[in-house]
């Protein structure tokens, strides 16, 4: 192939990528401005049918620091530098060694001979998997960029989001994090030993524009059957049941048949609201009656949703209780300055809900068996609904934005949100300092199991804490470093407020975690360079729920666990 360096004839290539291997194989680095250009929407058309525009343009706008370019560090990048990301920046004051050759698919014989800094190595790689992305690096150890940066907070106030890999829990990680924490960014603390891995999320305040949680309940919530608007009502009554032939009696939407049933019974039975479940059931006895022939999907589908015609108030309030952790008057939270418009949004909304007693319509209909003529209809209804109530919100946001003396949003933006209000969330850890002081009340459950992979979080520390007092391997003699570690864990335990004796040292695990000797083990930190990356784009798209926020993995037996610590 034209623009390709190899030392070999390499027979395993099965396709165009910036390099390739195998455990037979030598690097084969590919000259990517040979092939030929792609489009944007192309290159990335599957992951934009996920997150869609909105999420691939966040990706794009994000810049990514990744603290030392070891194996977890590298994978991690790799899984973000493919979809995109606008740029990275690789900070690692250590230069490659044969010892990276083993573990890291970023390093090259070649950059080991010519002790080419691993930042500066790592970066050129990645860079080659996706040349619309930016490749920078700091060929210094963070501790150095630590000590000559007189605001830290500004530093890496640049940043969206930093990744500290295999920094072990010492002041320097403790620094990044609070300096992290006081500017609002993002930090993933990821650790590896062996088959052991550790990822925890540190923020303080992540705002989540779309969850995408509970999808199909919440769209099928904001369809306003338990309590219709008039103008649905109104579509409703156009339908006549007994006047239309079988092929159109079979194609009416189950919206318009459940509007229609429950206005009917709701009728018969002075009723303002459906709330009994044997209303419910009455519903579905007078849709059973309406049916012609058992082959009337729509009349399933009716069947099977008669459930939301039942007033239920939890379907009518913002989804997540953090919303509940609020600050100032006008309902915005903490952060508010850098998030303004999602909190103005936020407060405004909590007025129309006052108001109206339900959530703004978004106007996106589900899938339902009905003619053309009839769903077009139908979402208009809902699209004109979801319109007036975005302008009485928009009302909203300029008074309180009048009053609050804050920019308000222009009506694209409400309209976005109010598109969006059933899935709006919020998510808060503790801080890294926190943390290490007090245990949280999940941590202290899982650590009562005794064979709880809960365990190794107590161990990195452990080990984390041993080092930075003894110089020297902790292989050697490991019978003398197992009770030594094993008495740094019942320190941290006592230091994080567990009583002596409430936990049993899982001493099956100890052993293994001193046995793997801080190893990195490539497909390890391959599989958690992927959930990384994963975690990362939930976070850089504000979509989908990060985890809460520590996932611990034992590849000894393929588990992972999620706490929140």
């Amino acid at each position: 192939m034209p623009g390709a360096e190899e030392s070999h004839e390499c027979r395993h290539r099965t396709g165009v990528l910036a390099f390739l291997s195998c455990c037979f194989c030598k690097v084969v680095r590919v000259d990517l401005s040979l092939l030929p250009a792609m489009d944007r929407a192309e290159r990335y058309d599957r992951q934009i049918r996920v997150w869609g525009d909105a999420g691939q343009e966040r990706l794009e706008d994000a810049h990514v620091c990744v603290i030392n370019s070891s194996a977890l560090g590298t994978e991690s990048l790799k899984s973000l530098v493919l979809p995109g990301i606008g740029a990275f920046t690789l900070i690692d004051g250590k230069n490659c060694t044969v010892r990276d050759l083993g573990r890291n698919f970023f390093v090259t014989e070649d950059q080991v001979r010519k002790n080419v800094n691993r930042a500066e190595a790592c970066s050129m790689l990645l860079r080659d998997l996706n040349h619309a992305v930016e490749g920078n690096y700091v060929s210094e150890d963070i501790s150095d960029v630590l000590n000559r940066t007189e605001d830290l907070g500004h530093f890496f106030s640049t940043y969206s989001l930093v990744i500290a890999a295999d920094l072990s829990y010492g002041p320097v990680l403790q620094k990044v994090a609070s300096a992290c924490y006081s500017a609002k960014v993002p930090l993933m603390i990821c650790r590896i030993n062996g088959l052991f891995g550790l990822v925890r999320i540190i923020v303080p305040e992540h705002l989540i524009e779309n969850s995408r949680d509970g999808v199909d309940s919440k769209q099928l919530s904001n369809l306003c059957l338990s309590d219709p608007f008039p103008e649905l009502v109104e579509y409703a009554a156009k339908f006549d049941l007994d006047a239309l032939d079988d092929f159109s009696h079979k194609h009416v939407p189950y919206v318009v048949l459940l509007v229609k049933a429950s206005m009917d019974w709701k009728n018969r039975n002075s009723l303002v609201r459906i709330v009994e479940r044997r209303d419910v059931e009455g519903i579905r006895e007078l849709l059973e009656s309406w049916r012609r022939s058992n082959e009337e999907e729509n009349f399933d589908e009716a069947l099977r949703k008669a459930y939301l015609v039942r007033f239920s108030p939890e379907r009518n309030v913002l989804s997540s209780e953090a919303f509940d952790a609020r600050g100032g008057e006008d309902g915005r939270g903490p952060s508010s300055s850098l998030n303004g418009s999602f909190w103005l949004f936020v407060a405004s909304v909590r007025k129309f809900i006052e108001e109206e007693g339900r959530l703004p319509v978004s106007g996106k209909l589900p899938d339902m068996t009905s003619d053309t003529e009839s769903y077009v209809g139908l979402q208009r209804v809902y699209q004109s609904k979801s319109r007036k109530d975005s302008e009485k919100i928009a009302s909203y946001v300029d008074k309180i934005a009048h009053d609050t003396r804050t920019e308000t949003m222009s009506a694209t933006q409400v309209q976005y949100f109010t598109n969006l209000a059933p899935y709006l969330s919020v998510q808060r850890t503790r801080p890294l300092e926190d943390e290490l002081k007090s245990c949280s009340a999940d941590l202290e459950r899982a650590l009562k199991e005794e064979s709880s992979i809960a365990h190794l979080y107590i161990f990195f520390r452990a080990v984390d804490m041993y080092l930075s007092e003894s110089l020297g391997n902790i292989v050697e003699d490991s019978s003398k470093h197992f009770v030594e570690l094993q008495a740094k864990s019942m320190q941290i335990l006592s230091e994080m407020g567990m009583p002596p004796g409430s936990v049993n040292i899982w001493r099956e695990g100890l052993l293994e975690f001193l046995r793997y000797d801080g190893s990195e083990i490539h497909s390890v930190a391959s599989i958690l360079g992927g959930i990384i990356a994963q975690e990362s784009v939930k976070l850089l798209t504000r979509q989908f729920v990060p985890v809460k926020n520590t996932i611990i993995f034992n590849g000894a037996n393929a588990t992972t666990s999620v706490l929140e610590l």
